[in-house]
């Protein structure tokens, strides 16, 4: 859950209306929902065998059974992509088509193995940031108020236990550097920051509750936790709200 607010200088309208459109569509009947979804994926298919030159080898011999397809929503029968093909066919997996120039390189964090190399344009970036948007507002956060962060990655390695972005008014927890034995710290440090929300892997949050119950801790409640990246797994939630009384 990482925000540019560079992207809102850049682009304040087409985030503005993205925002706009999400939480109108939040409230959108069950039927309509699948028609908006139909026609986004119509939309890229159409788009991938057109314009992208792996899809129109792998993808075109399924055209004639495109529109049965979207009419079920099931793209099941289409082949899979996996990260191996993704770095593989690297070069062929770009659009060819007026605008793809305006695409930028991103890549993943790396930390369930190599990190991986794609491409995002520029409506990636202002629908990412509004949805990002959507989800701490829930939460009752606005941007600029403080939050904390338990981050498996870092950009730069550091062996400090916490580390301020004034940018972001953001206080970043390496995970590498957090043990049971330094828990206390880190908590009393959060509290005196008092985050209005904090944000981590699943996995990460969970193991940092397990070692609060371990070491005794029962007086810290953040006022909101998110968690971002993995799929949060049942006994992972079990633990981080029993410990942080979250939902």
């Amino acid at each position: 859950m990482v925000f540019r607010l560079r992207d809102f200088i850049f682009y304040p309208a087409a985030i503005n209306r993205c925002r706009t459109f999400l939480d109108k569509s939040q409230y959108w009947s069950q039927e309509k929902r699948r028609e908006w979804t139909r026609e986004q994926l119509d939309r890229v298919l159409w788009h991938a065998v057109r314009n992208v030159p792996y899809y129109k080898r792998t993808l075109g011999p399924y055209e004639p059974r495109f529109r049965e397809m979207l009419d079920r929503l099931d793209l099941s029968e289409l082949p899979l992509i996996t990260k191996d093909l993704i770095r593989k066919h690297y070069q062929e997996l770009q659009a060819n088509n007026p605008g793809h120039s305006r695409s930028r390189e991103s890549h993943t964090s790396g930390s369930s193995g190599t990190p991986m190399q794609f491409l995002l344009d520029r409506s990636s970036d202002t629908n990412h940031f509004a949805a990002i948007w959507r989800v701490l507002n829930w939460t009752g956060y606005k941007f600029g108020n403080r939050f904390a962060c338990i981050n498996t990655t870092m950009e730069t390695e550091t062996e400090q236990l916490f580390v301020y972005d004034f940018k972001q008014n953001c206080l970043n927890f390496p995970f590498v550097n957090l043990k049971k034995d330094n828990i206390k710290k880190c908590v009393t440090r959060l509290k005196k920051f008092n985050p209005d929300v904090i944000k981590s892997y699943p996995s990460a949050l969970a193991l940092f509750s397990h070692w609060l119950r371990e070491v005794g801790i029962r007086d810290y409640r953040p006022k909101a936790v998110l968690t971002c990246a993995e799929t949060l797994l049942d006994h992972q939630k079990k633990i981080i709200s029993e410990v942080l009384e979250c939902q």
